[in-house]
């Protein structure tokens, strides 16, 4: 019997030794699940809050999270803004100073005009200011007597107070 006891002793110690670790393993499974379950309880109310509802002013990482996405966002907005306005700015001064350079070049192109009237007046001998003046005159007239022959018949006022203008004129 000694060899039958040794072989059911060997075979007992073998099976309980699979038992403990099965039982360990079983056991170890069960710890690590319900530290799991706490860090994951924890990290919910970090993230979502004490109530875990997620709602706003109730706290936790996703409050924080939407706090500073709001405040990067108007800050996005605000450079928006201030760079707008610059770009805006810079096309309105851009606008003015292109205003004073056409005007500073009208302002001299009327003074190279009357310089050329001097001049023509001095070679045409006194001429071209009366020869101007009755091209102007000729004109008006042109243009008076296209409105009294549009307005013949009719009995306008204006064309009344036209015939009066001209008249006055050319006295």
């Amino acid at each position: 019997m000694g060899i039958v006891e040794e072989s059911v002793s060997f075979a007992t110690n073998f099976l309980t030794q699979i038992l403990v670790i099965i039982a360990g393993i079983a056991a170890g499974t069960k710890y690590v699940l319900a530290e799991m379950r706490k860090g994951n309880e924890r990290l919910g109310k970090k993230i979502l809050g004490p109530d875990q509802d997620g709602k706003q002013g109730k706290g936790g990482l996703l409050d924080e999270l939407r706090t500073e996405l709001r405040t990067e966002f108007k800050r996005e907005i605000e450079n928006v803004r201030n760079e707008l306005t610059t770009m805006i700015n810079s096309s309105h001064q851009e606008l003015i100073n292109e205003f004073r350079r056409t005007s500073t070049k009208i302002s001299y192109m009327s003074r190279d005009l009357g310089k050329v009237e001097k001049s023509l007046e001095r070679m045409s001998g006194g001429r071209y200011i009366a020869a101007r003046d009755e091209i102007t005159k000729e004109s008006d007239d042109r243009y008076y007597d296209d409105i009294n022959a549009s307005n013949d018949g009719e009995g306008d006022p204006a064309d009344e107070f036209t015939r009066k203008y001209r008249k006055g004129r050319k006295q």
